[in-house]
């Protein structure tokens, strides 16, 4: 508060006292959409250009963005892409330099990234992975490590750490806000400059809880069948990674990544008809695809078909459904 007391920002009352019990919201996790539901209210009424929240552990970060009609969350992704975005283009940047991310995340940083002449990296899913990178290249001097994320709204600029830091990341979202407000753009706005330079990307995700006995046995039953069975789960299948063989330098992990259709994966499609995926987008409102399809192909029910289809397959359908699945990888398996 002492850091904040010259500027022109308002905290949440509800929540700036420490509550072990996260009293005032269902899951203080960012990546939930109604994490941020009181701090919103509290930007319309203030009239307030951005809303930022992090988790209790202050490592991931969250954002809501004034766009003058109402407040627009970012997904992790878009949020990434933004970072990335601006620090490529306010950084000097090193020789050799590097951005890494990991196998789950959106490629739209990767061409972002490769415009800058920035050699990118992934990993697994996991901070621990992308800090093991930066501690090779301090060692081997190979290449100079510039930005890192993940999907689930972590993100790190600089060395300082070998974790997600939403300290330093809400830090860079304010100032990359103020940069842009400067220019008379909303990070909404900011956004839609990206879309129109390297494409149309929209992510969505599925989630699926399994507990106890009975749910790790029916993750190792789906993981099964989507080696055995993998054809008959997906329409149009081009290919499929299979990281518990090793792929690469990465570690062996029981994860699965399906190619489907024209050569995109299944949650890293890409739009190409604008109106068609601003329609997909507003309507589902979900945080992990990206679709990639020719004018004319209606995205939903390319996506909706996949996933049905295997849902069906893997006997998953009736299962609740709100937590990603690969925080399910971190205890029995996984797969994306």
């Amino acid at each position: 508060r002492e850091i904040l007391k010259d500027y022109d920002v308002t905290v949440v009352k509800e929540q700036e006292l420490p509550d072990g019990n996260f009293s005032t919201v269902r899951s203080p996790n960012p990546e939930e959409k109604d994490a941020l539901n009181i701090a919103i209210e509290y930007g319309k009424k203030y009239n307030a250009d951005i809303v930022i929240g992090t988790d209790p552990d202050s490592d991931r970060v969250g954002i809501a963005v004034n766009d003058g009609k109402d407040f627009v969350l970012m997904t992790g992704n878009q949020t990434g892409a933004l970072l990335l975005d601006f620090i490529l283009k306010m950084k000097c940047l090193p020789e050799n330099p590097a951005v890494i991310t990991t196998i789950v995340t959106s490629s739209l940083g990767t061409v972002i990234a490769e415009k800058h002449g920035c050699k990118v990296f992934q990993t697994l899913t996991g901070f621990k992975y992308i800090g093991e990178k930066i501690c090779q290249w301090e060692k081997s001097g190979e290449y100079n490590y510039v930005f890192g994320y993940e999907e689930s709204y972590g993100y790190l600029s600089g060395t300082h750490a070998r974790d997600k830091d939403a300290v330093s990341a809400a830090m860079l979202v304010a100032e990359m806000a103020a940069y842009h407000k400067s220019n008379r753009k909303t990070l909404v706005e900011a956004l839609g400059e990206i879309y129109n330079e390297y494409g149309y990307f929209y992510d969505a995700l599925e989630t699926i809880v399994l507990k106890g006995k009975a749910g790790a046995e029916k993750i190792q039953n789906a993981m099964r069948q989507f080696r055995e069975n993998s054809s008959e789960l997906f329409d149009d299948l081009v290919s499929v990674t299979d990281f518990s063989k090793g792929v690469g330098d990465l570690p062996k992990e029981n994860v699965l990544k399906f190619l489907v259709g024209n050569k995109t994966d299944l949650v890293d499609k890409r739009v190409i008809n604008k109106e068609e995926a601003n329609k997909f987008a507003e309507e589902h409102n979900l945080p992990y695809i990206e679709t990639s399809a020719k004018d004319g192909v209606n995205i939903e029910e390319l996506f909706d078909k996949s996933l049905d289809k295997f849902l069906i397959g893997i006997n998953f359908k009736n299962e609740e459904k709100n937590i990603k699945l690969e925080e399910i990888n971190k205890g029995q398996t996984g797969c994306c």
